[in-house]
């Protein structure tokens, strides 16, 4: 039988992933709503911008946190973190309700990111090492088709319980849905492969790193070497500091050093504490993140510009400011390498010159976020935008003549009223805007299988290069999302794109990626993911924010935010087809690692 052919900790697993994500998109469907709904219906009635920047900074970091909670996974079990990770979110779920303003309910949210980031690689995990080398196509398309069946049924939940109970049981259905999983963790057996999986990987990190771990074991100085790694990344920030000063005042610049200074003891000294297996893990987590993406002095540029973007997308700094301390961070680092390389003895850490690890990749995963920024305003833009200008009254008229001709015009009301809410800056009988945006889970889950099958044989390139123009022209289409039957429209055809693109965004990885690194290379394909979700988080809450309803301070031209989205969804289409003419062709793999 088909259910037979997988272990029962395959479809536990499965079980879990579906819970888990119930409770994720049954909150993220409507967090827009949410953080910018009025204070009297139950909202935070924070701005536009203000939700802008926690749907940024929360999930990009969600996607980053894995490379440390996937090592403490494989040293401390499976089981054991499942448990750690519902522990964590089950009550995180609920307190997300609580607080009334921006601070508190930032870090609550960033509670629920580390759950959820604790549970993904774990899951993934799982999946990976119980089913055969044979099954694990069939295997990993039933996973994702789990995933989707979790994100279509979690907003459904939602909606109907906001019509009817209030926005405190959006939470609560969450942490609900959360809980489940401590039931069918009963259940779960540990992978019998993930210890020799586990050791082997052990051994290859001790053989990778064993100049490196013997010198760790000898030096008695590792104090000494923490403050010369904060000395160095003090003197990379040093002109961006001094420039700050004079734009945004000495008191909070002073602030921001020392805190550098304090997170980096406390790194050190978490790096002190944890077992040593974790240690040797994260050590050669790090090696890969080098080789791949770059050397810790290029993220000092890297991260400290994501974090100057924060700030200004959070209106903490002007745009302007932004603009000239990015500018300054990068001289300041660029002649800080130009005098490391003069040096004849490089030195270690962040005192050595910074390096990208693959350009070619790196440059992929750069182009690729512009895909998922607009991926996200799918849930992040488009709920905003229906509650406050669609009419869906012809969506309802239609629906009801199906009532009456099916000879069920005595549920309608009943109907009726799980479906719409009277919400928004232009309030009308509307259908809630999650069962809207729901149409893109709901037709993954019907059509996924059969658009694979169609386009199995077509070359991974074309397909994600068409699929992503798709959801540019679904994007556009918003342009006329005043009626509801327009918005039905525009997300189907963002379906479609997105069915074509995304799995081949992935599938296309193995064919810019050295031969024998493939799966290295995949494991970074979220750094994509993560920037996607970042800028795609900024950028809706300061488009909304400008071309918004003029109730909200904004010009009330929302078309021409949708037409940016779209040009977005396009014009990453073509760097796209660019791309692969002029780099992967002209450059290959081995070639832009060597």
């Amino acid at each position: 039988m088909f259910f037979k052919r997988f272990p029962g900790t395959f479809w536990l697993a499965n079980t879990m992933e579906i819970f888990e994500r119930m409770a994720w998109y049954g909150f993220y469907a409507v967090s827009s709503l949410y953080i910018t709904g009025s204070v009297e219906s139950g909202g935070l009635g924070l701005s536009s911008e203000k939700r802008g920047i926690i749907q940024g900074i929360i999930p990009f970091l969600l996607y980053l946190f894995p490379v440390v909670t996937g090592a403490l996974a494989d040293k401390f079990g499976y089981k054991r973190t499942f448990f750690t990770a519902y522990a964590i979110m089950t009550p995180a779920y609920y307190l997300m309700g609580q607080p009334d303003g921006f601070w508190g309910f930032f870090f609550t949210f960033l509670l629920v990111a580390l759950g959820a980031a604790t549970f993904k690689p774990v899951v993934v995990g799982t999946v990976s090492h119980v089913i055969a080398d044979k099954d694990k196509s069939l295997g990993f398309g039933i996973f994702y088709m789990m995933v989707n069946i979790g994100g279509f049924a979690g907003p459904i939940v939602a909606g109907i319980v906001r019509n009817n109970l209030g926005w405190p049981w959006v939470f609560r259905m969450s942490s609900i849905w959360i809980a489940f999983n401590f039931i069918w963790l009963i259940f779960y057996k540990e992978p019998k492969t993930r210890s020799s999986s586990l050791a082997r990987e052990l051994e290859e990190a001790k053989e990778r790193l064993k100049d490196e771990v013997e010198v760790v074991v000898e030096a008695s100085s590792q104090l000494r070497s923490a403050l010369s790694q904060i000395g160095a990344i003090l003197v990379r920030l040093a002109p961006t500091f001094v420039a700050a000063g004079f734009l945004l005042g000495w008191v909070p610049t002073l602030i921001a050093m020392g805190g550098i200074v304090v997170v980096g003891l406390l790194i050190k000294i978490l790096h002190w504490v944890v077992p040593g297996e974790v240690k040797l893990l994260l050590r050669k987590s790090g090696e890969d993140i080098v080789e791949v993406l770059g050397n810790g002095a290029f993220f000092v540029s890297t991260m400290g510009t994501i974090f100057l973007l924060m700030l200004a997308g959070g209106d903490w700094i002007s745009w302007r400011n932004m603009g000239i301390l990015i500018a300054v961070l990068i001289v300041g680092n660029v002649i800080v390498d130009i005098v490391l390389r003069k040096q004849d003895k490089q030195g270690e850490g962040l005192w050595q010159p910074a390096r990208v690890g693959d350009w070619r990749f790196a440059l992929y995963l750069l182009v690729l976020s512009g895909f998922w920024t607009e991926f996200n305003q799918l849930f992040i833009t488009l709920p905003e935008y229906i509650r406050d200008y669609t009419d869906t009254s012809d969506i309802l008229g239609g629906m009801q003549s199906l009532f009456n001709t099916l000879g069920m015009s005595g549920s309608w009301q009943g109907f009726l009223h799980n479906l719409t809410r009277d919400v928004g800056v232009n309030a009308h009988f509307n259908i809630n805007p999650e069962f809207l945006i729901n149409i893109d889970a709901g037709a993954i889950v019907l059509f996924q299988v059969a658009i694979s099958a169609i386009f199995a044989k077509r070359k991974p390139f074309t397909t994600m290069i068409v699929g992503t123009i798709l959801t540019g022209v679904g994007m556009a289409m918003n342009v006329y999302g005043g009626m509801g039957w327009i918005v039905v429209a525009a997300i189907f055809v963002f379906a479609i794109g997105e069915m074509m693109a995304s799995p081949k965004s992935q599938e296309y990885v193995s064919l810019i990626a050295p031969k024998s690194k493939t799966a290295m290379y995949m494991g970074y394909y979220f750094v994509s993911v993560a920037l996607g979700n970042l800028f795609g988080g900024i950028l809706s809450g300061q488009m909304y924010g400008h071309f918004g309803p003029a109730e909200r301070g904004g010009i009330d031209q929302p078309g021409t935010m949708w037409l940016i989205f779209g040009f977005i969804g396009i014009a990453t289409a073509l760097i796209l087809f660019l791309y692969d003419r002029i780099v992967v062709q002209k450059h290959p793999a081995d070639e832009a690692t060597a």
